[in-house]
Order: C-alpha cells, then sequence, then structure tokens
C-alpha cells in the first residue's frame, strides 16, 4: 500500500516530502491512510514540476546537478546508499551504487557521441591510480585534517 509520505533523498540530505494536498494553515488534515494513491501522485507531481523542476538547470539546484556531474564522470562513486541490511535504515535498500549508476545517463544523456566518464568505462579504480587513491603523499598544498583525508570529497 503507497502510503501519502514519500521519502525522497537528495544526496547530501533526505528530505521529508509530504504528499497529502493539504495547503499552509488548513485546518483540515488527512487521517492516518492519508489521501489515497490519486492524491498522492497528483501532490508529488506538482511539488516536482512547481518546485524541484524549475531549479533544475541553475547553479543552486536542488540534485546538485554541478556534484552528480563529477560523480558521474569521474567516477568516485561517492553516493549516499541505504544502510547495510544489518542496520535499520529510513532510506530503501533500493537506493545503492547500482541505482545511482543508472541516475547517470537519465542527468546526462548521450549528446552527439559525448557521454560521461562512467558510460565509457571509466571506473573508481582510474580515478585511484590516478590521485593515488589513500597513498597521496608526495604533493604540496594539501592539508590533512585530523590527521586523514576526509570521507567527504
Amino acid at each position: 500500500m503507497l502510503k501519502s509520505v514519500i521519502y525522497f533523498k537528495t544526496y547530501s540530505r533526505l528530505v521529508l516530502i509530504s504528499q497529502q494536498n493539504v495547503q499552509k494553515g488548513s485546518k483540515r488534515l488527512p487521517g492516518p491512510n492519508g489521501v489515497g494513491l490519486n492524491k498522492a501522485l497528483h501532490g508529488y507531481a506538482k511539488w516536482f514540476k512547481d518546485i524541484y523542476f524549475p531549479g533544475y538547470r541553475s547553479v543552486d539546484n536542488a540534485i546538485d546537478r554541478q556534484w552528480q556531474w563529477f560523480l558521474c564522470n569521474e567516477p568516485l562513486f561517492y553516493w549516499q546508499d541505504a544502510a547495510p541490511s544489518s542496520v535499520s535504515t529510513l532510506v530503501s535498500r533500493t537506493v545503492n551504487a547500482e541505482y545511482w549508476q543508472r541516475q547517470c545517463p537519465l542527468f546526462f544523456p548521450e549528446v552527439n557521441g559525448h557521454t560521461f566518464g562512467s558510460a565509457n568505462g571509466k571506473t573508481a579504480g582510474d580515478v585511484n591510480s590516478w590521485t593515488n587513491g589513500w597513498d597521496l603523499t608526495n604533493t604540496t598544498r594539501l592539508i590533512w585534517a585530523n590527521g586523514y583525508v576526509s570521507s567527504d570529497p
């Protein structure tokens, strides 16, 4: 049964989106069973069209498209996934590395034969080979915070 609340993950943050079609200041709220599938989907479509999509191509966009390009093109594979099966999670376990990799051609379709790095077979191993991964020691202008490189690129 589809609930009237949909959890939608946007990369570095989890956004709770209520698809109950409730106007601000409304005195009447849906009951515990929500508003039903049709109203919930209509609300989600309205949110997507009016809030999410208008800024999709701007620098200040909801999905951080520039960062997604970096992840798809360079492929760091630094995606925010669901917790391991042994740990409780708010995010669906279908949100994994394969899920995010499938998003890359949706965000960045091939244009005139040009595409992103991971579509051309570039891997995290290639990136590690180029950057020396965790073994990057012969460098200048690099700050090691707390004795190691943060897990956030």
